[in-house]
């Protein structure tokens, strides 16, 4: 399961990014254990193509729903996600999750290079998300 925050809940250098997508995985054979695969974006003047797959189906009222719409039977290429990044450049740390009941059983790994989207894919998340009034839906770093 992949979710975003509007604002990154990890900062570099002092510095919180515009947007950070969580993959939440479980860990074989280990209930109650999990590990979390964290992809800060930036803005820039190329698509993302991941979020470009994805952006047609967002939920149409924000917080209203909070998966992809839920018409929509297409497939998503989560390979794509981290297409471009550095898998083996990343912060690790034992931590836990950032929204209640933050299960404190989490691995995570933090890409240290960031992926790209436009100005346009932000906004669109954004609202799509519905935060824009309470300042975004991160936890603060």
């Amino acid at each position: 399961q992949c979710h975003w925050h509007d604002g990154s809940e990890h900062t570099v250098g002092g510095l919180q990014l515009p947007m950070v997508a969580h993959c939440v995985h479980t860990k074989d054979g280990a209930d109650g254990m999990y590990g979390v695969l964290g992809i800060f974006y930036t803005e820039g003047d190329t698509d993302n193509a991941f979020i470009a797959s994805i952006e047609a189906h967002l939920p149409s009222k924000p917080h209203e729903h909070r998966r992809l719409d839920d018409a929509w039977s297409g497939t998503v290429d989560f390979d794509s996600i981290y297409a471009g990044l550095s898998l083996s450049e990343y912060w690790a740390y034992d931590g836990s999750f950032t929204t209640p009941p933050c299960t404190e059983a989490v691995d995570w790994r933090v890409l240290q290079n960031y992926a790209v989207m436009t100005q346009s894919q932000l906004d669109k998340f954004q609202e799509k998300m519905g935060w824009m009034s309470e300042g975004g839906n991160f936890r603060p770093p």
